[in-house]
C-alpha cells in the first residue's frame, strides 16, 4: 500500500513539472514549441526537457496500470489492451 502511494506521489511530481513547463513555454497556433523560459530553480525549459518529462510520466502511468492490462500511450493519446 505504501509503495502505491509513493508512486503516486511521485507520478503527481511529474504531473505538477509537466504543467509548470508548460505554463513557462509559448506555443506557436499548431502546437509547437517556440521557446521556454525558466524554472524558479533556475531550470531552463526547452522541447527537450518537455518531451522527456512526457515520457517519463507516461512511463509511469503505464507501469501503475500494467496490473489492469490496460497502457495509455501519452504521444498517441489511444488505449490498447496487452
Amino acid at each position: 500500500m505504501s509503495n502505491n502511494r509513493v508512486h503516486g506521489d511521485i507520478i503527481r511530481v511529474y504531473r505538477d513539472q509537466l504543467k509548470e513547463f508548460k505554463r513557462l513555454s509559448v506555443f506557436d497556433d499548431e502546437g509547437n514549441f517556440m521557446l521556454g523560459g525558466t524554472t524558479r530553480h533556475g531550470t531552463k525549459v526547452t522541447e527537450t526537457l518537455i518531451k522527456a518529462t512526457q515520457r517519463r510520466l507516461s512511463e509511469l502511468t503505464n507501469k501503475n496500470l500494467k496490473g489492469s492490462d490496460l497502457i495509455i500511450d501519452e504521444n498517441n493519446k489511444s488505449t490498447e489492451t496487452k
